[in-house]
């Protein structure tokens, strides 16, 4: 069964999750290599956001004082796009080609979408990191 939006029409829904001290390494590789998600923790909804300031997505990911602030927005009743700011590949510890492809390795929830297991090409848009996803 498809899932619909819980916003309007001509808004989307955004989803983020602040992550602290933690990396982007595969959980599968002891989170020393790969690109994926190797931490805890919740998304929030942050709600039903509209796009009228001409950016590319109603929201966006940020390096912070206190860690990385990444974005998730669903884009079909199947599809999200997960947003990483691009300088995240320069921190330390980061390389550079392991960013090229997104790994889902075990069952991630973001709200009520549960992410697809699989390997995701990563595109560079402006200062984004973009990965579409699927869920169900």
């Amino acid at each position: 069964m498809l899932r619909s939006s819980k916003c309007p029409e001509g808004s989307s829904e955004v989803w983020s999750f602040d992550v602290h001290g933690f990396n982007f390494k595969r959980p599968k590789f002891g989170c020393l290599s790969g690109f994926s998600f190797c931490i805890k923790g919740e998304w929030t909804f942050e709600g039903c956001k509209g796009n009228s300031t001409g950016q590319l997505y109603p929201a966006n990911p940020a390096l912070t004082e206190r860690g990385t602030h990444v974005v998730a927005i669903p884009i079909s009743s199947n599809t999200l796009v997960l947003l990483f700011p691009k300088n995240l590949i320069n921190k330390p510890g980061n390389v550079p080609e392991e960013f090229s492809l997104f790994s889902v390795d075990e069952e991630l929830m973001i709200g009520d979408m549960k992410l697809i297991k699989g390997g995701y090409k990563t595109e560079i848009k402006e200062d984004l990191i973009v990965i579409k996803v699927p869920f169900e």
